[in-house]
């Protein structure tokens, strides 16, 4: 069971400033690299807010939808603008529809019947997937798949699997759909991360609906969270897009694969035994300093 946050922690983390800037890493990152935003959200809300892990996660698909409604808006005006089609809304009619029953379905009741360890574990474990994906073939300039793309049955299992981890772990399930959109099915970057938005939308409606018709609060969104970060995530996500259509997400990819991973270190509990063994190391070379 998890300790519950004490108040002065809340208070001295969770300014209005700090929660808009939540927002604005959240909405930058969730709309240039098309994964909603949840990769930032659930860590900031669990580790900095100090809130219950099962109260992250759907808090974070509360707030995911303002990142990607206002990407698809974004993105969706500059394809206008340059006569491109962005979204391939022939993948969103197959594989939205799945999403949105695995995240109210399966996602959200998997979650709530988690222990909030194991679910600070299984999180842990996905932003290390996300990471390894970033560092090798996730995104732009991976080398094009030899193979066919896969067959459009293949949609609805992958789209049931994608809306479960939103409702699991309320990232949008963006993480999976931008590779399967781009590897699997072979779109292009920049349309893989548009359609990838609006079925991270579609899913974080659904399990946000489910979440809110649960009787446990700390297993339902904070609102009050969810609207202060808001400003932040629009503003993050109309800065996002517009760099995804002007800058090659190689550039950034690396480092924040790196942040990822020490998130997913914390998320894991293994972030407070490295910090220990640090300064039990640096306190035995004090020591051996001294004795000499």
């Amino acid at each position: 069971m998890e300790p519950p946050p004490s108040p002065s922690s809340i208070s001295r983390v969770s300014s209005p400033l700090s929660l808009v800037l939540i927002g604005l890493a959240a909405g930058i990152v969730g709309s240039f690299f098309g994964l909603g935003g949840g990769v930032v959200f659930v860590p900031l809300f669990t580790l900095f807010l100090r809130r219950p892990i099962h109260q992250s996660t759907v808090t974070s698909l509360a707030a995911m939808q303002v990142i990607a409604l206002v990407s698809i808006l974004t993105y969706e005006f500059q394809a206008h603008l340059h006569g491109q089609e962005l979204v391939r809304w022939s993948m969103v009619w197959l594989l939205a529809p799945a999403a949105v029953l695995g995240s109210s379905l399966l996602g959200i009741p998997l979650g709530r019947r988690l222990r909030g360890q194991s679910l600070r574990r299984i999180f842990g474990l996905a932003l290390l997937l996300v990471a390894s994906r970033m560092l090798g073939w996730f995104g732009a300039g991976s080398p094009p798949s030899e193979s066919a793309p896969w067959p459009l049955w293949v949609a609805g299992p992958c789209g049931v699997l994608m809306g479960m981890a939103s409702g699991l772990l309320g990232v949008g399930g963006g993480f999976l759909a931008v590779p399967m959109l781009a590897l699997g099915f072979q779109l292009d970057q920049h349309n893989a991360h548009a359609t990838s938005l609006v079925i991270v939308l579609a899913a974080s409606v659904a399990g946000t609906l489910r979440a809110q018709q649960g009787d446990d609060p700390e297993r339902k969104p904070d609102w009050n969270v969810a609207l202060h970060v808001a400003p932040g995530a629009i503003a993050g996500a109309i800065a996002g897009s517009m760099l995804a259509a002007a800058v090659p997400p190689g550039s950034l990819r690396s480092a924040f694969a790196v942040v990822l991973s020490v998130f997913a270190l914390q998320m894991l509990g293994l972030g407070q035994a490295i910090a220990a063994g640090a300064r039990l190391a640096r306190s035995r070379l004090r020591g051996g300093r001294v004795s000499d």
